[in-house]
This record gives structure tokens, sequence and C-alpha cells, in this order.
């Protein structure tokens, strides 16, 4: 089979590389995309607001479920500070320190020594989890003046450990996020991945992004969660190898700003 033809998916005989019927059988080789165009506009359109609106659902860590039997001792540690926000007499400085200590030292274990275990464990509502639990760290550990004695020596350990934490974290988030949307995208041919050092560059590939009206009715649908996992630019082409692609630039945090 030359470089100028493909095989036939009916007939196994070699065609056209650009043909759309078969010469030889006259079988349909287009895609169920390419056959319906604009029905699958229609359904990228209403995926994307799934996507949306399923985030948005879920961006409570009190509502999260457990999904990897991976971080059971972190889903410990995060009930117990969900009963305790029922009470909240219950909770006193040094029970705050204490739970945060307990669970930068599960980070710890997981990030530093087993990340390939835990990275296959990563959808996305434990995805919600993890990024609430940063902004639990943030706002228990960012200001460490509010507490006093010995427990401010405490939480600048802990802030220190937090903030080696999150440069680890966020390019792994940024990934997993990444294969939900693409798996959610993948019956209507469009490709998402990331690249560049960091993981902070998210692509779309895919005739959908002919149409810069697409490429800013998907900005405007995931402009929040891009934001909060820390992407610095979006990019789109509506074929593999386009030369050039359309790109927005975020201002996101850096992934070391202990801050949300």
């Amino acid at each position: 089979m030359s470089e100028a033809t493909k095989k036939c998916k009916y007939c196994q005989t070699d065609i056209p590389v650009k043909a759309k019927i078969c010469p030889n059988c006259k079988k349909d080789l287009r895609s169920r995309a390419e056959k319906h165009p604009f029905l699958t506009l229609i359904l990228i359109i209403l995926l994307l607001r799934i996507v949306f609106n399923s985030w948005s659902d879920n961006n409570n860590y009190n509502n999260t479920q457990n999904s990897t039997n991976n971080i059971t001792k972190q889903n410990n540690i995060k009930n117990t500070w969900d009963n305790l926000k029922q009470n909240n007499k219950l909770i006193t400085p040094e029970l705050k320190l204490s739970l945060m200590e307990g669970i930068i030292k599960e980070w710890q274990k997981w990030w530093y020594k087993f990340p390939n275990k835990l990275d296959k464990s990563l959808y996305i509502d434990t995805t919600i989890y993890h990024l609430n639990t940063m902004k639990s760290m943030v706002n228990n550990l960012k200001d460490c003046n509010i507490y006093t004695g010995s427990l401010v020596k405490k939480c600048n350990k802990l802030q220190l450990q937090a903030k080696r934490l999150f440069p680890i974290v966020f390019p792994y988030l940024r990934i997993k996020y990444s294969e939900w949307l693409s798996n959610k995208l993948w019956d209507y041919n469009v490709n998402v991945y990331t690249n560049g050092k960091y993981k902070d560059n998210l692509w779309f590939v895919g005739w959908y992004y002919a149409s810069n009206k697409n490429k800013k009715e998907t900005m405007k649908q995931l402009r929040n969660q891009l934001l909060l996992l820390r992407f610095s630019k979006i990019s789109f082409k509506w074929y593999k190898l386009d030369d050039e692609p359309f790109s927005f630039k975020l201002k996101s945090k850096l992934d070391k700003e202990f801050n949300f």
C-alpha cells in the first residue's frame, strides 16, 4: 500500500487516501461526525454544557464520594473534618493543625513515593477533592499569625511542606482533567491533551474548532475550571497538522503560589 492510498475498512482493497466513498464496494467511509455535521455540532455544545454543569455540581468536596482505595486514609481525614464542621465549637486551633498535618503526611507519602499509583486513581471526583483539600490547606495555613505560642511554629512548618506539594500536584491534576475531557469528547472526533513543561497548555483538536465561535464557546464554558487548575493557555486546532493554531492566554496563578 503506497502513501497515497489506504485500505477500505469494508472490502480491504487499496483506495485513494482522500476517498469518502470506496470505488470498489461503494461503501460510505465517512465518520459519523462527517456524515452528520450539524447534529454533531449540537451534541458537542450540549456535551460541553454537561461537562461544565457536572463540574459545578460536584465542586464541593463535602459531597464527593470515594473513588479509589489508594486514598482511603485521606478520605478518612476528610470525613473527620466534615463531621467536626457540624459543630464548630469542637474545631480548636490545635485540632485544625493536627488535621492539616495528617493530610500533608498522606500527600507526601503518595506524591513523593507512589505518584504513579495515585495517578491511576485520579478521576474527576478525586481531582475536585484534591483541589478542595488544597484550598483547605491555604485557608488554615496561609496566615500563621492567627495562631499563638508553639502553634505558630507548627503552622509555619506545615505551610512550607504544603507549598512544596503544590507544584507537584497541579500538573497531575491538569493531565487527568485533560484525559477526562478527551474521553467525553472522543465520540465527536475532538482530541484533548496537555503539553508544556508543566502540562499547563490545554489543546483541543477537531474540525469543530474550524469555527471561531466554537472556540469562544468552549473557552466560555471551561474558563473557571481552567483558572482553578492553573492552566496558562488554551489552544485550538481544527486538524492535527494545522500550523496556525489559535490560543487564549489565561491569567492563572502559578503552581507555586500558595493561594486560591
